[in-house]
């Protein structure tokens, strides 16, 4: 665990080209700004995601029940993938674990709010301009495990050499060079906006061949790596951008959240019964619309994962959720928090 000291801070972003949503919630242009003050008490928060390991001592202790269905799959290397993140969490199963860790140590342990995860994810920021990424504010791909690596395990599988250009994924302009043997990656920038007629095609995501290992993909729990791998913000975290999404306690909301923020110190809304039928319909689970079809509350994550786009990553990003009560998603893990422990 890291500690955070409180205090006021600027959550959001100024308009950027990647963020499109507006401080209310709403989806807009460029041209939005998201930023608005929210003061915190400190806290503390693992410096690392949940693994695989750490989550099966859990399991081995709780029940059966709480183990992710990915692990029984036969393709599944439990010892490969012991210091990866844990994925295939639900909500609930990810509280049942911060019980656990609560009844072991005596602490008040639990799933951090979104406003404390960007705290620990960006620092105290006093614009709302400071720190995009965990790192600072340039574009850094080393630094995180994105969706590039997503088409890179296809590539590989499919023995062919790939571009991700600029009119489907604009994010990842690279070219990915493949052989059954290596993996190398290229920054094509100029070939991807365009300066070049040179191409090669995209990857199908429709075919056979794509799906059948997407699918082989989703059963070993994702193309994610150890905790740790990437840069860690200036609190101690790692791997806040990237990798595996994060687990927040907040339900999705528009105006309502700003507003208890603007109220509340340590502002989280845990209250379904406060949402709108705009809320509902404004938090995409994931699947571009279902929970919004059905009407469904949803829980926001952070941080990215190795299956989302750049601007994902991205510290103030809110956008993304997920339906809270499912079995949980091979693009979601989480990472715990507590009140703070008493300095030596």
């Amino acid at each position: 665990m890291v500690f955070v000291p409180g205090g006021k801070f600027i959550m959001g972003a100024p308009s950027s080209a990647y963020y499109r949503e507006q401080a209310d919630g709403s989806v807009a242009s460029a041209s939005g700004d998201t930023r608005h003050p929210v003061t915190l008490s400190d806290f503390c928060i693992a410096k690392y995601q949940v693994t695989n390991a750490q989550y099966a001592i859990f399991c081995d202790e709780a029940g059966a029940s709480f183990r992710p269905a990915y692990w029984r799959n036969p393709e599944f290397d439990t010892e490969a993938k012991a210091n990866h993140p844990v994925l295939y969490i639900s909500y609930r199963n990810a509280q049942a674990y911060c019980d656990w860790v609560a009844s072991k140590t005596g602490w008040k342990v639990f799933i951090p709010s979104e406003a404390q995860w960007e705290r620990a994810a960006r620092g105290l920021t006093e614009t709302g301009s400071e720190n995009q990424y965990p790192w600072g504010n340039a574009t850094a791909p080393d630094d995180y495990r994105t969706r590039l690596t997503y088409h890179g395990t296809l590539a590989m599988a499919l023995g062919s050499e790939v571009v991700v250009n600029g009119n489907s994924y604009p994010y990842w302009p690279f070219a990915v060079s493949i052989s059954r043997t290596a993996l190398t990656v290229s920054n094509i920038k100029a070939l991807a906006y365009g300066e070049d007629d040179e191409r090669t095609p995209d990857i199908d995501e429709s075919s056979e061949p794509v799906q059948a290992i997407w699918k082989w993909m989703g059963r070993c729990g994702g193309y994610t790596t150890p905790v740790g791998s990437y840069a860690p913000t200036a609190a101690g975290c790692y791997d806040m951008a990237g990798n595996a999404f994060e687990w927040t306690r907040d339900f999705y909301t528009n105006t309502y959240y700003i507003k208890l923020a603007e109220e509340t110190v340590d502002p989280v809304v845990e209250d379904a019964s406060v949402l709108t039928v705009a809320d509902r319909k404004s938090g995409s689970d994931g699947s571009f619309g279902s929970a919004a079809l059905t009407g469904q509350a949803t829980k926001i994550i952070r941080g990215g994962s190795w299956y989302a786009n750049e601007g994902s990553c991205q510290t103030h990003r809110r956008i993304e959720t997920r339906v809270a009560g499912t079995g949980g998603f091979n693009t979601v893990g989480f990472r715990i928090a507590a009140l703070p422990i008493p300095q030596a």
